[in-house]
Protein backbone atom coordinates (compact mmCIF):
# COMPACT_ATOMS: atom_id res chain seq x y z
CA UNK A 1 0.00 0.00 0.00
CA UNK A 2 0.87 3.53 -0.36
CA UNK A 3 0.66 6.27 1.38
CA UNK A 4 -1.42 9.09 -1.19
CA UNK A 5 -1.22 12.03 1.37
CA UNK A 6 2.42 10.89 3.30
CA UNK A 7 3.10 13.51 6.22
CA UNK A 8 5.70 13.63 8.83
CA UNK A 9 4.05 13.16 12.04
CA UNK A 10 4.86 11.19 15.20
CA UNK A 11 4.39 7.03 14.51
CA UNK A 12 1.41 6.70 17.06
CA UNK A 13 -1.09 9.71 14.38
CA UNK A 14 -1.08 5.93 11.92
CA UNK A 15 -3.01 4.17 14.93
CA UNK A 16 -4.82 7.46 15.81
CA UNK A 17 -6.23 7.89 12.57
CA UNK A 18 -7.14 4.51 11.90
CA UNK A 19 -9.13 4.95 15.11
CA UNK A 20 -10.65 7.68 14.71
CA UNK A 21 -11.62 6.69 10.86
CA UNK A 22 -13.92 3.62 12.16
CA UNK A 23 -13.57 2.72 15.52
CA UNK A 24 -17.04 3.78 17.91
CA UNK A 25 -15.09 3.16 21.06
CA UNK A 26 -12.05 3.46 22.58
CA UNK A 27 -9.91 0.73 21.33
CA UNK A 28 -6.90 2.42 22.45
CA UNK A 29 -4.49 1.41 19.34
CA UNK A 30 -2.02 4.05 19.93
CA UNK A 31 -1.21 2.05 23.10
CA UNK A 32 -1.22 -1.38 21.36
CA UNK A 33 0.71 -0.07 18.48
CA UNK A 34 3.35 1.20 20.84
CA UNK A 35 2.80 -2.48 22.82
CA UNK A 36 4.16 -3.67 20.08
CA UNK A 37 6.86 -1.71 19.46
CA UNK A 38 8.03 -2.49 23.16
CA UNK A 39 7.92 -6.52 22.23
CA UNK A 40 10.06 -5.77 19.67
CA UNK A 41 12.92 -4.29 21.43
CA UNK A 42 12.23 -0.67 20.24
CA UNK A 43 12.21 2.30 22.33
CA UNK A 44 8.91 3.31 23.84
CA UNK A 45 7.71 6.67 25.38
CA UNK A 46 7.20 6.15 29.01
CA UNK A 47 2.95 6.03 29.72
CA UNK A 48 1.82 8.92 31.11
CA UNK A 49 3.52 11.17 27.76
CA UNK A 50 2.29 7.82 25.51
CA UNK A 51 -1.37 8.99 26.78
CA UNK A 52 -1.14 12.27 26.39
CA UNK A 53 -0.11 11.85 22.86
CA UNK A 54 -2.95 9.51 22.36
CA UNK A 55 -5.29 11.86 23.67
CA UNK A 56 -3.98 14.83 21.36
CA UNK A 57 -3.84 12.57 18.50
CA UNK A 58 -6.96 11.61 19.04
CA UNK A 59 -8.67 14.82 19.87
CA UNK A 60 -7.26 15.98 16.60
CA UNK A 61 -8.21 13.71 14.55
CA UNK A 62 -11.40 13.05 15.87
CA UNK A 63 -12.49 16.97 15.45
CA UNK A 64 -10.94 16.90 11.33
CA UNK A 65 -13.11 14.03 10.64
CA UNK A 66 -16.05 15.64 12.18
CA UNK A 67 -15.60 18.26 9.59
CA UNK A 68 -14.08 15.94 6.94
CA UNK A 69 -16.48 12.91 6.48
CA UNK A 70 -19.62 14.45 7.70
CA UNK A 71 -21.47 11.36 6.75
CA UNK A 72 -20.32 9.90 10.53
CA UNK A 73 -22.17 12.55 12.28
CA UNK A 74 -25.05 9.67 11.22
CA UNK A 75 -23.38 7.64 13.35
CA UNK A 76 -24.54 7.92 17.19
CA UNK A 77 -21.88 5.98 18.75
CA UNK A 78 -19.24 7.50 16.57
CA UNK A 79 -19.82 10.72 17.52
CA UNK A 80 -20.08 10.05 21.04
CA UNK A 81 -16.88 8.56 21.36
CA UNK A 82 -15.17 11.41 19.08
CA UNK A 83 -16.58 13.94 21.55
CA UNK A 84 -14.97 11.71 24.69
CA UNK A 85 -11.92 12.01 22.84
CA UNK A 86 -12.23 15.63 23.00
CA UNK A 87 -13.28 15.92 26.35
CA UNK A 88 -10.64 13.91 27.60
CA UNK A 89 -7.73 15.86 25.68
CA UNK A 90 -9.53 19.37 26.98
CA UNK A 91 -8.78 17.78 30.35
CA UNK A 92 -5.16 17.52 30.38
Amino acid sequence: MIDPLPRIAPSAWDAAYCQTLNANTDIRLVQRLVAVWQAHGLPVPERPALDRLAAILLAWLGAYRWWNVPFRQEDLDWCTQIQHYIDDAASL
